[in-house]
């Protein structure tokens, strides 16, 4: 087995227990004070986009290799990520239209609204962020390959000032949530890890560096926390945001960073079915995200006019909520593996 095959293995790992994340953070478990304050979602939970973020820069920065700006934009590649990216939306999207109607709550401008402004479900947004990166990111990209880590700083700068720029227009919270420019120092800094980590290379990492990231992870946990003992940010105004803004990549890139470095060029040839069950749990893991916004958009009239789960107690709660968004999530990856997103591989 190669290395390319051991870094794509290990990326589906950390993209299975990304995706475990969404799932508890939106069960019946959690209000909204709660994951303001408890120390476990603000620490493990609250990695889950900024973890993907770092891991679409990197995978990216992976595929694109050495193509130029105009073969990253080619319009066939872009459609194709296009759909990849808006069937599975759709679905989930039609799913919570279907009970606006049922609930005699449908009209046509709200499901707009709704759409643009990715409100149909939990996690909604994450769609209209895929589709901002796959915008962005050939000209990201473009800038880290010629500037190395000056290009980091520049992208760090830009994030900065589109911050700035946020808070003195008073960006409301739902359109900054959709923006995919919040996170362009994670995605820089995933897209920069291809020079440290790749299938050619793993550099060691210097002193310095080393240095660097222990005292930002520091920062960063610093920052973190922060919320769980009683400190609104005061910069970020788009609460919750705050707690996963540009800030938080010092907390975030150390993880990640570590993980890939210790295991990427692990042997995989026998990791048993529990291992070959997490990799296409993480293959699946966009799926899975819109299936869990189509079990909590129905959740709720279950619980009401069927059964409460959470009666039964939190353990067998959250084991439905993660069974039921896994194994439908899965299937709905291989359909739509087979009869929608694989058939574009032959175009």
């Amino acid at each position: 087995m190669s290395n390319v095959r051991n870094r794509i293995v290990i990326i589906d790992w950390m993209k299975a227990f990304l995706i475990l994340m969404p799932i508890i953070s939106h069960s019946e478990l959690y209000t909204h004070e709660t994951r303001a304050t408890n120390l476990l979602h603000i620490l493990v939970i609250e990695i889950c986009v900024p973890g993907f973020m770092i891991l679409s820069g990197y995978t990216f920065a992976l595929r694109s290799g050495e193509r130029s700006i105009k073969e990253m934009y080619a319009l066939k590649g872009l459609l194709k990520s296009f759909v990849r990216f808006t069937f599975p939306m759709l679905i989930a999207f039609l799913f919570y239209e279907l009970r606006e109607v049922l609930n005699h709550t449908f009209s046509f401008s709200s499901a707009i609204k709704t759409l643009i402004l990715g409100k149909f479900g939990d996690g909604g947004y994450y769609y209209a962020m895929m589709i901002g990166f796959m915008l962005i990111a050939p000209l990201v990209y473009a800038l880290i390959r010629r500037m190395r880590f000056k290009g980091v700083l520049i992208v760090v700068g830009i994030n900065l000032l589109y911050q700035l720029g946020c808070n003195l227009i008073g960006l409301s919270t739902a359109t900054y949530r959709v923006i995919v420019f919040r996170y362009l120092t994670m995605i820089a800094l995933g897209m920069y890890t291809v020079q440290l980590i790749n299938s050619k290379k793993k550099k060691k990492i210097n002193t310095l560096t080393k240095v660097l990231l222990v005292v930002g992870f520091c920062i960063g946990f610093a920052y973190k926390i922060a919320p769980h003992f009683g400190y609104k940010y005061q910069f970020f105004k788009q609460n919750p945001w705050g707690r996963t803004s540009m800030v938080t990549a010092l907390y975030f890139f150390p993880i990640f960073l570590l993980v890939l470095y210790l295991f990427y060029d692990k042997k995989y040839e026998n990791t048993g079915r529990f291992g070959k069950l997490a990799e296409l749990i993480g293959r699946a893991s966009y799926h899975i995200l819109y299936v869990q916004m189509i079990y909590y958009t129905f959740r709720p009239d279950f619980d009401e006019k069927v059964f409460n789960i959470l009666s039964l107690g939190w353990f067998v709660d959250i084991t439905i909520d993660l069974t039921v968004s896994l194994v439908f999530g899965v299937l709905f990856y291989l359909l739509d593996s087979k009869f929608v997103t694989g058939k574009l591989k032959k175009i």
